[in-house]
């Protein structure tokens, strides 16, 4: 707040050439008196001590040289000034020209009341910031609540989702047994395992922390080790080498990754190993950049024959292949120098891509 707000136009102004007597009594009403020259330019403020030091003279005698403070000073300024000098008013001059008194008193009366005003709005903000953070915690507390909930929910779908799945995978595979057909029987365990496939995905999800998304090397690791156990007998070794240096990914992700795996191994353990004495896969998967991914698939078999490619599938498992590269936006090549190396570029599908409708096969 500035002085001018609270400056006063003093009534009791006296040439200084007026005796003390004269304005003795006006001096002890109003507890000072404003000095100016007949010009009327300010002189100096006169206080009822200056009476009793200076009897018998002429108030020019007795004045005092005093500060003064402008206009646009803050009170804080004025009262400081006042306080030095033990002062009850302090002349106001607005530039440069004497324009009125302020008040200790009064400047006083105004910073307690600001104060306590003040002192009050911070008891209000206080109590309303506490109130605040009460409703926020409350608003936390329930929603860690909901998430929990949430999270079981999530993991029970899970759950039952990879126990239907299993059912689905079981039933089908056990037809199959009872079918004399043999290609038959052969195209339904290749669907039983493609199912099998998708179950481990929930499966890794239901022993995950995190619902959204799943470790690599677990998932692939148990789809192999599955695989190896259901298209050999126990008696016959096919190594199988791991290697994965990417993070977690979404399921989005995952389930077409796994998939891809499950058809590459299934080829390799249904024509790859014949008459070969020491059978191996390997499989490596690493992120090249911000999602973006490279697989390699590789087996030491006989090697894939010339005439199969991608640009004309002749199984259903080489057109599924290329689908979900496709559906990973991504390419891949073969290198059939020895045995057959898959080499897959894709990028991760995330979710916010699949609700805008971005998710398009390249």
């Amino acid at each position: 707040m500035q002085v001018k707000h609270f400056m006063e136009i003093p009534q009791t102004v006296f040439p200084p050439e007026v005796s003390v007597e004269a304005v003795e009594s006006t001096l002890l009403k109003a507890g000072y008196i404003v000095v100016v020259d007949k010009k009327g330019v300010y002189q100096g403020i006169l206080i009822p001590l200056d009476v009793v030091r200076f009897q018998h003279r002429l108030i020019a005698d007795c004045l005092r040289r005093r500060p003064v403070i402008d206009a646009e000073a803050n009170l804080e300024e004025a009262l400081v000034q006042m306080q030095q000098h033990h002062l009850a008013v302090l002349a106001v001059f607005d530039q440069g020209e004497y324009a009125g008194v302020v008040r200790q008193i009064k400047v006083l009366e105004y910073l307690n009341e600001y104060h306590r005003e003040l002192e009050q709005k911070v008891i209000e903000r206080t109590s309303s910031l506490q109130e605040e953070i009460r409703q926020r915690k409350e608003m936390e507390e329930h929603l860690e609540r909901s998430l929990a909930d949430k999270n079981i929910l999530l993991q029970e779908l899970h759950h039952r989702v990879k126990n239907n799945l299993q059912v689905i995978s079981s039933l089908i595979r056990l037809q199959g047994e009872f079918i004399d057909n043999e290609l038959v029987s052969k195209t339904l365990k290749d669907t039983a395992d493609r199912i099998r496939a998708l179950g481990v995905v929930h499966e890794q999800f239901c022993r995950s922390k995190n619902l959204h998304r799943i470790e690599v090397e677990p998932y692939l690791t148990q789809i192999t080790q599955e695989l190896i156990r259901a298209w050999t007998n126990p008696h016959r070794t096919i190594h199988s080498i791991i290697q994965i240096t990417c993070g977690a990914v979404n399921i989005d992700t995952a389930v077409p990754v796994g998939l891809l795996v499950n058809e590459m191994i299934t080829n390799s353990l249904k024509h790859a190993f014949v008459n070969i004495p020491e059978p191996a896969i390997r499989i490596d998967l690493r992120e090249e950049a911000e999602r973006n991914y490279c697989l390699v698939y590789s087996d030491n078999g006989i090697g894939l024959p010339a005439h199969i490619t991608f640009e004309e599938p002749v199984t259903l498992g080489f057109q599924l292949i290329s689908a979900l590269v496709q559906q990973l936006r991504g390419r891949i090549e073969i290198d059939r120098s020895t045995g057959t190396t898959y080499r897959v570029h894709f990028l991760s599908i995330e979710k916010e891509e699949k609700r805008w409708g971005k998710k398009q096969y390249s």
